[in-house]
Order: C-alpha cells, then structure tokens, then sequence
C-alpha cells in the first residue's frame, strides 16, 4: 500500500508542478498585456497633444501669413503714395520753371512784361491747396479740392493727376468703391496720362479687397502684361503670387 502512495505522488508531483507553471505564465503574459495597454493608451494620448498643438501651429502660421500680406500690401500702398506725390511735386516744379521762363520780361527794367493776372494762377492754387491736403493726410478736404479742380479745369494737364489723388484717398480710407469709380474714370477719360499704369494696378486691389478676386486677377495680369519692368507689374505680380498660395 505505502508503495502505491508513493507511485502516486511520483506521477502527481510533475503535474502538479506544471500546473503551477503555467498559471504563473498566464498572470505574467496578463500583466505585459496591461502594461501594453497602458503604454498604448500614453502613445494615443501623446499623439492626440502632438496633434493638437501642429494645429495650433497650421492655425498660428496662417494668422502670420494674413497679417503679413496685410501689412506688405499697407507699405506697398504707401510706397504708391509716396511715390505719386513725388512724382507730382516733379510736375509742378517742371510746370513752374517753364511758366517762369514764358514768363520772364526780356527787358529787365519791365516789370509788367509777361506778368499774370491773379485769376490766371488760380487752377494751380486750388489744385496745390488740395495736394497739401492729401500729404497732411486731410483726405476729405482733398477730396473735395480736387472735385473742385476737376469741375472747374476738366482739360488742363494736372486734371488726371486731380482724379488719381481722389481714388488714392478714398483707398486709403478703405472706401474702395468709391476709389474703383475714380481709377474706373480716369482709365477711361485720360487714356495717354501716366498714371495709368498705378490705376489699373490700384483698381486691381480694390476689386481684390471688394471680394471680386477673379475680375481682379484679370487685372493683375493686365497690369504684369503690359508694363513690364514697372513698380506697377512688380506689385501686380505679387498680388497674384497670392492667388497660387491659396
């Protein structure tokens, strides 16, 4: 009988001590799934941050860029002004050394000789009150200085420059349709002046600002076409490097 037993726990012992065996398996493999899971769960977490601060990055980076051609098409505006009153002081310096020459008595003990009566010098006062008044940045009062030259001297040489100036001051005041009705009129009635180029380009922008940016691609290209080489075309061409960003 003793013998049985003992054959017994000959054969149960290994059994036994597999069983054991393998529940210790099973709880270690259950903890290493756990820690997987946990891990797993730390990856999604990580990525989910990571995600979200690329977007705030993506919706930071996009802020930038709009304030940056915001701030670059504001100096381009600038520069445009500054540079037409450059332009248009050149005029008038020109225009006054020539009536000073006209003018100049070829006798120098007449003094009347060749001198102009007071209404005649009206027109540029008028047009030179007006212009001050676009440098001071007092745009209404230019605008309305200008109206007057217009009406009043439709055909004189600075006529063209007067209805540049009122669709430059009513850009700036980001009155865009109404500066679109000025560049519109002085394209169509002064169609050999030389600010024809800085219209075409200034209309470009309004539309551009007035949402109709298909008609005011056309009229970048336009622009780009035909006046190569100009400030206009450069200017042009950048506003439609915007439209390839999109």
């Amino acid at each position: 009988m003793k013998r049985i037993w003992t054959a017994i726990g000959l054969l149960a012992g290994p059994l036994l001590f597999t069983g054991c065996a393998t529940h210790r398996q099973m709880s270690e493999a259950q903890m290493d799934l756990y820690e997987i899971r946990q891990e797993n769960r730390q990856i999604k977490s990580t990525l989910a941050h990571m995600d979200s601060l690329l977007a705030e990055q993506n919706a930071a980076l996009r802020k930038f860029n709009a304030d940056f051609y915001i701030t670059m098409q504001e100096l381009q505006d600038r520069m445009s002004l500054i540079e037409g009153q450059l332009k248009d002081a050149g005029a008038q310096i020109n225009q006054a050394t020539s009536k000073f020459e006209t003018n100049r008595p070829t006798n120098p003990d007449d003094t009347t000789a060749g001198a102009q009566k007071p209404d005649e010098l009206n027109p540029e006062s008028i047009y030179r009150a007006a212009y001050y008044d676009v440098i001071k940045g007092n745009y209404d009062m230019a605008i309305k200085g200008m109206r007057e030259y217009l009406k009043s001297y439709p055909k004189t040489s600075l006529a063209d420059n007067a209805l540049y100036w009122i669709g430059e001051c009513y850009y700036t005041q980001k009155e865009y349709e109404k500066a679109q009705e000025s560049y519109e009129r002085l394209i169509k009635e002064y169609p050999q002046s030389e600010n024809i180029p800085a219209a075409k380009l200034k209309l470009g922008m309004c539309l551009y600002n007035l949402k109709n940016k298909t008609k005011a691609k056309q009229h970048f290209q336009d622009v780009v076409k035909d006046y190569p080489g100009t400030e206009e075309a450069n200017q042009a061409a950048d506003m439609l490097k915007r439209y390839d960003n999109r």
